[in-house]
């Protein structure tokens, strides 16, 4: 027990023997106690509060209450605690305090009991409530004093940790609720803390966690990483260090964590190794894929055969695949910083610069074809198209693509010249041409047909093959025309009569041929045209003494068809008149027409009108009896 005097020893608990003159506790407010010491080697108690050792209790929490537990003594600390003064707890106990909860009541009263009976002192845990309304925490001890009258009393020392709990249970949420992997471990690898998430992804608790190894509680590969691990941090000093973990997570999916190992010293002086890990699958896999979205850029652009730069700001140029070096004839060693004034001429740099600009003032891509000069001084032909692109300091740079067309463009300009050459040709050739697309229609004529055929080019152009030969030749040659259109065939000679735009007829030999795409899929009807003084079976054209006159229109009257199918059926003109009730005079009067219209002599014998029938196509050869292969009126 505790009296005020001397200094012992009792077991493990140190005791305060001291003695008190003037009978009660004092308190170290009692301003009339003086500090002298008698001749007993007494010590008054205010006296003895009032040292430095007093002043050091106080400002932990120190509180004395006597046999009848009421405070006679309250540091400055214990009383700020409760929101008062000393001098207003003197005289008080714990149910005159307001607020204090009856189990607190209860539970101090026990606390104090143990105490005094057993003459020991007993180290307490305490919370109280504070005057801000929020709950603190204290540690401390609670030991037996001795009063005036010997009767027993109880001291309390009380040290306030509550920002060390607050700080500790701050942590302990900011842990939990983080999702952080968190650790501690003896140098035996046992845990001596850990995380819910932790304990979680092993799918365990806490407490099944604690006071185990890895190999316990991971997959031995896991386990035997950590240890690895654990033992680099170690041998390098102990100091943090970065590591990354690969594991397995809820439904076997793969898990990356990666965080800091350290060494510390806890409270007992026992070095402990600290771990922090964070889940980072989400990032390490995005970092995959991108990586492997610039394996294929870098893979696919290296490869292009178009050629591909990238330009900052300023026109500096940053980046270029391969196409573009060969296409351009720039060193690569040289190339990256540089503008597109150190590689070319002033013109070229130029034009280049300001569809840059254009680019970049609207913000708009631009297609352009240009020629330029390369590296090498040489020149081409490309048709680029520029855009704008982020750059890697965060403002808008440029990217362009292009592709070398020079070869294209001198074969394009080969072609112009050779269509201009052929144009030429085709329009002023004395040789009657024209084009069919492969329905029959006019596509195109040179200006000999128009000629011949008595139409202007324009009104040729909305003519069709059937506008401009008679019936008896379309039928004809409708089977060889629908072969060639197919490309069963390339080419076919035909005889024709050719329908004049005054209305007469003309004798031909046209020489159908096939024009045929690159690939070989029919396009066109190319038709070369030979007026003909006569035309004989193998459509040759015989030497003539003169040009045959045009013939008119082939449709025959009554009177002119009677006459041919009976003459061409063997009979006279006697019979045609019959059968017509014409005289000889009238009959002689059509055949004179029929010699007119079929551009013969006018003695021509009846043998020769039948003939010129047949050879213009007006009779139908291969049928009897003899029949006009056009109507007649």
């Amino acid at each position: 027990m505790v009296r005020f005097g001397r200094t012992t020893r009792i077991g493990t608990a140190e005791r305060l023997d001291h003695r008190m003159s003037g009978g009660d506790f004092a308190h170290s407010g009692d301003t009339r106690e003086q500090a002298e010491l008698d001749a007993g080697n007494d010590l008054r108690v205010s006296t003895w509060w009032g040292g430095e050792w007093a002043r050091a209790l106080n400002a932990i929490s120190f509180a004395v209450k006597d046999h009848d537990r009421r405070f006679v003594h309250v540091s400055p600390g214990f009383a700020d605690r409760l929101g008062t003064s000393p001098q207003q707890l003197i005289g008080l106990s714990d149910a005159d305090l307001p607020g204090m909860a009856e189990a607190d009541r209860y539970r101090i009263r026990a606390e104090e009991d143990t105490v005094i009976s057993g003459n020991l002192p007993l180290a307490i845990t305490v919370r109280f409530r504070q005057r801000d309304g929020w709950t603190g925490h204290g540690v401390g001890i609670r030991f037996p004093v001795a009063g005036p009258d010997g009767r027993p009393g109880v001291g309390s020392l009380l040290l306030d940790i509550t920002e060390h709990v607050r700080a500790k249970e701050r942590f302990a949420l900011f842990m939990q609720h983080s999702g952080a992997f968190g650790a501690i471990k003896d140098l035996n690898q046992h845990y001596i803390w850990v995380t819910d998430t932790v304990a979680k992804h092993h799918g365990r608790h806490v407490d099944e966690v604690v006071g185990r190894t890895p190999a316990e509680v991971c997959d031995p590969e896991v386990a035997e990483l950590e240890l690895a691990q654990d033992t680099a941090m170690l041998e390098a000093g102990g100091g943090p260090m970065t590591f990354e973990l690969r594991d397995r997570g809820a439904g076997d999916a793969p898990l990356v964590r990666r965080g800091t190992r350290f060494t510390f010293t806890d409270a007992d002086g026992r070095t402990c190794i600290g771990s922090v890990f964070i889940d980072v699958t989400a990032e390490v896999e995005a970092s995959a894929r991108a990586a492997a979205a610039e394996e294929r850029f870098t893979s696919f652009m290296r490869h292009n055969p178009a050629a591909a730069v990238m330009k900052d700001a300023e026109g500096r140029y940053l980046w270029a695949n391969p196409a573009y070096f060969h296409t351009y004839r720039v060193d690569p060693d040289h190339f990256v910083g540089r503008t597109i004034h150190d590689l070319t001429d002033t013109e070229t740099a130029a034009y280049a610069t300001a569809l840059d600009q254009q680019v970049m003032s609207s913000g708009q891509p631009l297609r352009d074809t240009s020629r330029h000069t390369r590296g090498d001084g040489s020149t081409g032909v490309d048709i680029g198209y520029r855009f704008p692109l982020p750059a890697p300091d965060g403002r808008t740079g440029l990217g362009a693509v292009s592709i070398d067309i020079t070869e294209l463009h001198e074969a394009r300009e080969a072609a112009m010249r050779a269509e201009a050459r052929y144009r030429e040709l085709f329009e002023h050739s004395g040789i009657p041409i024209i084009v069919f697309d492969l329905g029959g229609k006019v596509v195109n004529a040179n200006i000999a047909y128009a000629q011949m055929i008595g139409h202007s080019l324009s009104h040729l152009r909305s003519l069709h093959i059937r506008d401009l030969v008679t019936g008896t030749t379309a039928v004809k040659d409708k089977p060889r025309w629908d072969k060639l259109v197919s490309g069963e065939i390339g080419r076919y000679r035909s005889r024709a009569m050719l329908r004049h735009a005054k209305g007469t007829l003309s004798a031909a030999v046209a020489t159908m041929s096939l024009i045929s795409s690159p690939d070989g899929t029919p396009q066109y009807v190319y038709s070369v045209t030979d007026p003909v003084a006569d035309i004989d079976t193998d459509l040759a054209p015989r030497a003539a003494t003169g040009p045959v006159p045009q013939l008119e229109e082939e449709r025959l009257c009554r009177e002119e068809h009677t006459i041919l199918t009976t003459l061409a059926a063997g009979g006279t003109l006697a019979e045609a008149g019959t059968a017509l009730h014409l005289s000889r005079q009238g009959v002689n009067h059509h055949v004179t027409k029929l010699r007119r219209r079929l551009g013969l002599p006018e003695r021509t014998r009846t043998a020769g009108l039948v003939a010129r029938a047949y050879a213009v196509g007006i009779l139908v050869p291969g049928t009897w009896p003899p029949h006009t292969a056009a109507p007649y009126s």
